[in-house]
């Protein structure tokens, strides 16, 4: 019988493939092309739209977003016209590690955005990208055990997160990010050579904020380099290795205000007039940072917020007690500024969500619907003549779960190369997203290796919702049967434990939970 190896997840945010294969191939990260050969890789696809959030709570509970009651950085509250700002209470599941914990088995949970306050877990958790920068509350703590918090804190210096990355010059961001990969990896090697953790999950969230700035830049691919070095130091370890993306990346070459589509439509209306709204958010923007102007990281040139400029410039860095702080290309306070809902028969948030109007358009809501949907495939690119959108589609061909109601109407998945921002600016089309080179795309990397795993093979088919339960599976965990998730049984090995035996399936409820229980002792004889 094999031993059962303990399970290590490193979360890679943004990462794809069109980045990676180029360096991997001229030996830039030896460590990845290791695994590779020795592993199984493909691509992983993400939910739609492809965003961290609900993203990377969608592979920890197996759930699609209709599910969890998540759909973006904010939802859209119709009846009450506001955005709801999630945070780890917001997401109506248990994840993967609560599944281990109640098996017997302890985890350690480092840096997973949309984490933020910590849950008692049997182990340990480190809440990631949406912690405060500083917490008001001298009893919060952005971990749990609360004191862990402290140790953390001294040994290593442990940040949750840059305050303005923007306000950063290039190389010193990219130094700032190093040290943030060197604190998250070496937590994890600790709890891991600890040998009291049987799985362990640390994300590495700003290397897609270094992506999105700076694309494949030297800075960059000098992040890269560090992930790869300490992804080498476990390698050697008696440890099965699962390398996943919550969305892949690719390079901005246009820029759609879909806003600014719905306005020229006549759907959307604004409380007051459209340039002197323009021109109250750009104060307000000043105001928020204290300035007239903006540097953009790495850049000489400052650009000044007069009307007309490109609001999604600024996505909020600074983080309110529970938020992350991106909610599209406008601070969450601008939302109420803006729109007349009431007037409104539709609204767009950044990256594809739009929400109708359900009350006001009533029986007319599936025809209004249905000709948006056919306006906006065939909508295009003046300047191109290109289409714009891979798909338009309605919240029911992509989403399943008790809080379907509450989702998007209609789900924008844009072409290679074009961005949706939620930004109300002077105009629909954009060259490009003022200090981004990359946005986000649904397809995401996969590796798996060590015992029981097949060797030098690339997987098709692969989802983000199927990352758990393959991870229960390798760890002899019954799965539930409310994920939406599968077992990736082609990744392994023919004659392997993992592959003979028989995946095991569970009820979600208690009463389940406990017959499942008992049944799995008397199996093993130890009652």
């Amino acid at each position: 019988m094999e031993k059962k190896n303990k399970t290590i997840v490193i979360g890679l945010d943004g990462a794809t493939w069109d980045i990676l294969q180029y360096w991997i191939d001229r030996e830039t990260l030896p460590n990845l092309k290791k695994i590779m050969k020795g592993g199984v890789h493909g691509t992983l696809k993400s939910v739609i739209p492809p965003v961290t959030s609900p993203a990377w709570k969608c592979y920890s509970t197996s759930k699609n977003p209709g599910k969890l009651g998540v759909y973006w950085w904010a939802n859209f509250d119709r009846k009450k016209s506001r955005l709801i700002l999630p945070s780890s209470h917001s997401f109506k599941s248990k994840d993967l590690w609560d599944y281990l914990g109640e098996e017997g088995k302890k985890s350690a949970v480092i840096n997973m955005p949309t984490t933020y306050p910590p849950k008692p877990i049997d182990g340990v958790m480190v809440s990631g990208f949406g912690a405060p920068i500083q917490e008001k509350n001298e009893e919060a703590s952005f971990t749990y055990p609360r004191g862990l918090k402290k140790e953390i804190e001294e040994k290593y210096g442990y940040q949750t997160t840059i305050s303005n990355p923007r306000g950063y010059e290039k190389d010193k961001l990219g130094a700032r990010v190093r040290n943030l990969i060197e604190q998250r990896f070496h937590l994890a090697k600790e709890l891991l050579e600890s040998g009291e953790y049987d799985f362990i999950n640390v994300t590495i969230f700003y290397i897609n904020s270094l992506q999105h700035f700076f694309g494949t830049d030297e800075v960059v691919k000098k992040a890269w380099s560090k992930i790869d070095e300490h992804i080498g130091e476990f390698l050697e370890k008696d440890v099965r290795i699962v390398i996943i993306s919550d969305h892949g990346t690719a390079s901005i070459k246009r820029s759609i205000a879909i806003n600014n589509w719905l306005l020229e439509q006549g759907y959307l209306s604004l409380k007051r007039d459209f340039g002197d709204c323009i021109k109250k958010i750009e104060d307000e923007i000043g105001n928020l940072l204290g300035i007239g102007e903006k540097q953009i990281p790495g850049k000489s040139t400052k650009i000044k917020y007069a009307p007309g400029i490109l609001l999604s410039y600024l996505i909020p860095n600074t983080l309110s007690d529970n938020w992350i702080g991106l909610m599209g290309d406008i601070p969450t306070s601008m939302i109420d500024l803006k729109i007349n809902w009431q007037k409104s028969l539709a609204v767009g948030l950044g990256q594809g969500p739009i929400y109708l109007n359900t009350d006001k358009l009533g029986d007319d809501y599936k025809a209004f619907r249905e000709k948006m949907i056919k306006d906006l495939k065939n909508l295009r690119d003046p300047k191109t003549k290109d289409l714009i959108f891979d798909e338009v589609f309605r919240k029911k061909e992509l989403y399943k779960g008790d809080y379907i109601e509450d989702a998007p109407d209609i789900i924008l998945l844009p072409k290679k190369g074009y961005e949706i921002h939620g930004g109300i600016t002077d105009r629909i089309f954009h060259k490009k997203r003022i200090g981004w080179t990359t946005g986000n795309h649904p397809d995401g990397i996969l590796l798996v290796y060590g015992p029981g795993i097949r060797r030098g093979v690339k997987i098709n088919g692969a989802d983000i919702l199927d990352i758990a339960p393959t991870i229960l599976h390798m760890m002899d965990v019954p799965i539930p049967k409310d994920m939406d998730g599968r077992v990736l049984t082609e990744i392994f090995e023919g004659k392997s434990e993992l592959a003979e035996k028989k995946v095991q399936y569970r009820v979600s409820d208690e009463k389940g939970r406990i017959k499942n229980r008992i049944h799995r002792l008397k199996e093993m004889r130890k009652i």
